[in-house]
């Protein structure tokens, strides 16, 4: 069965530790890191930032967990919602379509991304292969060298659903950790051979992926050239 992967670009973070400046909008390589993210998904059916409005982007919907500051995981769960109602709204075949000919719908997939980790969508490949390889799991992420789970996951659809109500049953998801989220699913993980898990928490971990990013760009017009 062929495979549609939608993106949810986490975005609404409050960055304490770069003085409360919006994440997605920090440069690295000469571009917002929010941007990074964005161009590189750019081929997935959909793409939806959670995140606060003065992060929208042309083209690209924009949601907020309610109410605001409810963590990554309810960030989760508002992004998903959010692609549930715009795949509900264009799920209606074309009125002449004969819809036993139709051909089968594709397994979705979801890819939770963070704005802050803006070579994430590089690791996008790798975890696809490695869900490929693993039918009985409800996903795959990637993970640091102590086997941590880092913020980039590959969940197919209706099990991060089943997830995300599982987790907020009486209580709902506001606050939720997603450590707590990650206990939910059955993932396999994808060790980070590539760094692309790499996150900026500080401004050190800005100037250091600044630096990274601008070598990779740098190598790429050499060889383009």
């Amino acid at each position: 069965m062929s495979r549609a992967t939608d993106v949810i670009v986490l975005a609404g973070g409050e960055a304490r530790r770069l003085g409360g400046v919006a994440k997605g909008e920090v440069e690295v390589a000469g571009r917002a890191m929010l941007d990074h993210v964005l161009e590189a998904a750019a081929h997935a059916p959909a793409v939806i930032i959670v995140g606060p409005d003065e992060l929208a982007r042309p083209g690209v919907p924009t949601v907020m967990e309610h109410p605001p500051r409810g963590g990554p995981v309810a960030g989760i769960e508002a992004g998903l919602e959010l692609l549930d109602k715009r795949a509900a709204e264009g799920a209606q075949p074309p009125g002449d379509a004969v819809v036993g000919h139709l051909d089968p719908a594709p397994e979705r997939l979801v890819a939770v991304l963070a704005c802050d980790v803006p070579r994430a969508p590089a690791a996008l490949p790798h975890l696809e292969t490695a869900l490929a390889a693993a039918p009985g799991a409800d996903g795959v992420h990637l993970t640091d060298g102590e086997g941590r789970s880092q913020l980039v996951m590959l969940v197919r659809h209706e099990a991060l659903r089943g997830a995300l109500a599982r987790l907020g049953d009486g209580h709902g998801t506001w606050g939720a950790s997603v450590k707590r989220l990650v206990a939910q699913l059955n993932l396999e993980p994808v060790p980070d051979a590539w760094g692309y898990g790499r996150d900026a928490d500080t401004w050190e971990d800005v100037r250091a992926l600044d630096a990274l990013m601008q070598e990779e760009n740098d190598g790429g017009n050499r060889t383009a050239g």
